[in-house]
């Protein structure tokens, strides 16, 4: 009697795996579009609380500062280059965040920033 496979056998478990590497695919896709989402929100919420420690810290109102000048003052972490990384594009975060009298917080893309007024 021999021993081993048929091709028959052989075709069958490939074509079980390759249909099971089709379901899987898709479904690690959206995991890992939710996991690069939950990473962007969790950004923006560490972008608005150092702007929030900021403007507390130097007492300022009507304020406006870029993310890389929270990074050089130690109020958010950034890449060994001191950029805030976008996780879905890859690019670097340059906007400006504007603190109002209320300490409501507003992004701007623009290129000029106001100066912030003292309390």
């Amino acid at each position: 009697m021999k021993k081993g496979f048929t091709l028959v056998e052989v075709l069958v478990v490939i074509v079980l795996l390759s249909i099971i590497i089709a379901i899987a695919i898709p479904s690690i896709s959206k995991i890992r579009e939710n996991i690069i989402d939950k990473e962007e929100q969790t950004q923006i919420k560490e972008i608005k609380s150092a702007a929030s420690f900021y403007a507390r810290d130097e007492k300022k109102s009507n304020c406006c500062i870029t993310v890389s000048e929270l990074v050089s003052k130690g109020y958010l972490k950034g890449n060994e280059e001191s950029k805030v990384i976008n996780p879905k594009t890859h690019e670097e975060i340059n906007v400006k965040i504007y603190i109002d009298n209320n300490k409501k917080i507003t992004y701007d893309y623009s290129e000029t920033c106001g100066n912030c007024e003292n309390n």
